[in-house]
């Protein structure tokens, strides 16, 4: 199941210049773990290709709870990816809005998102916010709670995002062997 939450920039070019997107990843998880598990390519791609200012995370994870991510570990973190996202705002010439990538079973994809949008909408309430969510399935659940971080979830989803795209996490699973050969 996908747990990171991606947030994208995307600027308008001034004449003769390309589009240029600006992303930030966000985990609450410290960057150790996340080392752990990215080996190879994957982990040469996160660490040089987006350096230590675009690469934020936090000092634990919120431990597939929405409260967690929230609440209680996601309030000691949101100021600083706030701060983050505000400089890389600034130096875009023309701010459209932001792409949103996050899953909405774990405590990071559901609760911190959550938070993370509430603040969205007071800084930048008039730019677009464009989600891209994996939703649970029972099948493939991970965690006990994943129903519940859904609900919570999709409450904030309904009420600070302007569009959702929405993949459930069984049919990824499912188009993976069938079509994709992974």
């Amino acid at each position: 199941m996908w747990h990171e939450r991606k947030m994208l920039l995307t600027t308008i070019p001034a004449v003769k210049t390309p589009l240029e997107n600006k992303i930030v990843d966000i985990d609450l998880d410290r960057v150790c773990k996340l080392a752990d598990q990215c080996s190879g390519l994957q982990g040469f791609l996160i660490f040089h290709s987006f350096g230590g200012e675009l690469l934020i995370t936090g000092k634990e994870d919120a431990a597939n709870k929405y409260s967690r991510g929230k609440n209680t570990i996601g309030k000691e973190i949101v100021d600083i990816d706030l701060d983050r996202l505000c400089k890389l705002a600034d130096h875009c010439c023309g701010l459209q809005g932001f792409l949103i990538f996050h899953s909405f079973g774990g405590g990071t994809g559901s609760g911190f998102t959550s938070l993370l949008m509430k603040h969205l909408i007071v800084d930048y309430g008039k730019k677009f916010k464009l989600e891209f969510a994996v939703y649970s399935a029972p099948l493939v659940s991970t965690a006990v709670v994943e129903p519940y971080n859904s609900i919570l979830t999709t409450h904030t989803t309904l009420e600070y995002s302007d569009c959702a795209f929405m993949v459930d996490n069984e049919a990824i699973y499912d188009i993976c062997p069938r079509y994709l050969d992974i």
